[in-house]
């Protein structure tokens, strides 16, 4: 047999733009069943949203381990859109990872809100409207901007199946692969249906997919794979309004001495000197806790 390089983990990502990825970009190479220990392996951001800038890779090359494994971290740009990491090895076929950045407000947009007209303050910028992104999608419990996903689910044993990571927007490419079954945990995945005009998703209900003409989703555990473009689209006014402010009261607080970032507070006890964190949401203004509470998981 030869030597394979192939994606362990750590691919189809998502994050907050100038953020690093939560997992990183992990490549194996195996000789059938046998881990190669020792080979160099690179790692190269080969695509990236045209006139992103910041994107970086913790390491650019190294020798796998004695798993065959190797890995690297990225950090994605200034920029929403795909990011592409290709990990090569001499006379092997190349890999290639995806992440998606994704961010609430752009760049552009933040700068326009807070009267920047140059480029000076681009790079403690960006940071800020991740984490705020971030910030955002946890109390929503949910992704805001689009992305694709693949969610494994418990078949449901019904015509309907609920999604467990966000509201699908569509089905990736429209191919019949984005709707998977199988009949173990170790078993291969077989298209569900023949024709995907048997697949409704409902905008006023986009948690779910919805079979028609008699087709179920079979019962089960962890048995059906959803590959689906999941968030809003577009995303709504209030939602992009309050994550501009937010951004804009996140620049405030960094620049003020003294001034705690954003999610972090203090109070002290009465009648003592003891000091309790406050956690983000204890903070956030009323009309944006009233914007998370409408569009809040399940809402």
């Amino acid at each position: 047999m030869a030597n394979v390089l192939s994606k362990f983990s750590g691919d189809n990502q998502a994050q907050g733009i100038a953020l690093q990825l939560a997992q990183p970009c992990i490549a194996r190479i195996m000789d059938g069943v046998t881990p190669q220990a020792g080979i160099t392996v690179t790692f190269t951001i080969t695509s990236y949203p045209t006139g992103a800038t910041g994107q970086a890779l913790s390491s650019a090359s190294g020798v796998t381990d004695t798993n065959g494994k190797i890995q690297s971290f990225l950090t994605l740009g200034n920029i929403s859109g795909t990011y592409q990491v290709t990990a090569a090895s001499t006379g092997l076929t190349s890999v290639v990872f995806s992440a998606v950045g994704g961010a609430i407000v752009t760049l552009a947009e933040a700068k326009s809100q807070m009267k920047f007209d140059d480029t000076t303050n681009d790079s403690y910028l960006a940071p800020m409207i991740g984490e705020v992104s971030q910030v955002i999608e946890a109390k929503l419990e949910q992704p805001v901007t689009s992305r694709q996903i693949e969610d494994i689910v418990d078949g449901s044993g019904w015509e309907f199946q609920f999604a467990n990571y966000g509201r699908i927007i569509s089905l990736v490419n429209n191919a019949l692969t984005s709707l998977q079954y199988r009949d173990s945990a170790t078993a291969s995945w077989t298209n569900l249906l023949d024709d995907l005009n048997y697949a409704y998703i409902n905008p006023a209900h986009a948690w779910k997919i919805e079979l028609l003409d008699g087709y179920i989703f079979p019962a089960g555990q962890k048995n059906v794979r959803l590959y689906c473009n999941m968030g809003f689209d577009p995303i709504p006014g209030d939602i992009h309004t309050m994550a501009l402010e937010m951004v804009q009261n996140r620049w405030d607080e960094s620049r003020r001495s003294g001034v705690p970032r954003l999610g972090i507070g203090s109070e002290s006890g009465s009648g003592a000197s003891v000091s309790k964190g406050k956690g983000f949401i204890d903070l956030m203004d009323t009309r944006w806790k009233h914007v998370i509470d409408k569009w809040k998981r399940w809402a």
